[in-house]
């Protein structure tokens, strides 16, 4: 009589079991995460491809080849800007002798004729209205390139503008003034191109001072003294 108990009571122990067990299937099913996630780092480590890393002897072959690149360059434009410097340097140049000598041109035109003219003639005044022509043509020409002469006569004298080559005494000039010019100055703005030669009064000529007579001895007192 026990033993059916125990059967009865075994069977209604497993039939609970299996009961129990859809559940226990259940929860673990419904609390276990999809085989897709359950390590999503691991997954992400799968997914990544290994970052490299970069090369320093690659990086400074790169660096040097641009640095190289860029010096290069820069050679080259300097190299350009010494030859334009040095045409436009060269045109400057030529561009002053023109203008320098364009206007003396005239001068030596007239200069020719004069010298044809009194070829021509013996007559001394075509001659000289030649040279006075001539002179005209000159002064234009040094007006035109802005020069302007120095004339230092009667004037005092000035050794930022003078340069004396002599003094003379004068009654009529007073000292420290030019009594004459030997050969003009000439100025360029306030750049002095070449100073006045000239000849500097030292005033009123002083008269000479007389100096004593020499002392003599005579016969009678060269005896005195020997006796």
């Amino acid at each position: 009589m026990f033993k059916k108990k125990s059967k009865s009571h075994s069977g209604e122990t497993s039939e609970n079991t299996k009961e129990n067990s859809p559940d226990k299937e259940k929860s673990s099913k419904a609390g276990s995460p999809p085989p897709d996630q359950e390590n999503p780092t691991a997954q992400a480590m799968q997914g990544a491809t290994p970052e490299i890393a970069p090369d320093p002897a690659k990086e400074l072959q790169s660096k040097i080849s641009e640095w190289e690149d860029k010096y290069l360059r820069l050679r080259a434009e300097f190299d350009n800007y010494r030859k334009r410097t040095h045409k436009d340097i060269a045109e400057a140049r030529f561009n002053t002798k023109i203008d320098t000598v364009f206007p003396v041109l005239s001068v030596f035109d007239h200069f020719r004729l004069a010298v044809a003219a009194a070829e021509k003639t013996p007559e001394f005044k075509v001659l000289f209205d030649g040279m006075k022509l001539i002179l005209l043509e000159f002064q234009k020409a040094l007006d035109d390139l802005g020069i302007e002469v120095i004339e230092a006569t009667g004037k005092s004298f000035d050794p930022n503008l003078h340069e004396a080559i002599g003094k003379e005494a004068s009654a009529n000039v007073e000292e420290g003034k030019v009594i004459s010019q030997w050969r003009c100055g000439y100025m360029l703005g306030d750049r002095l191109l070449r100073p006045s030669s000239v000849i500097v009064s030292s005033g009123t000529e002083k008269p000479a001072e007389e100096s004593p007579a020499p002392y003599t001895v005579n016969n009678d007192q060269q005896e005195d003294a020997n006796a």
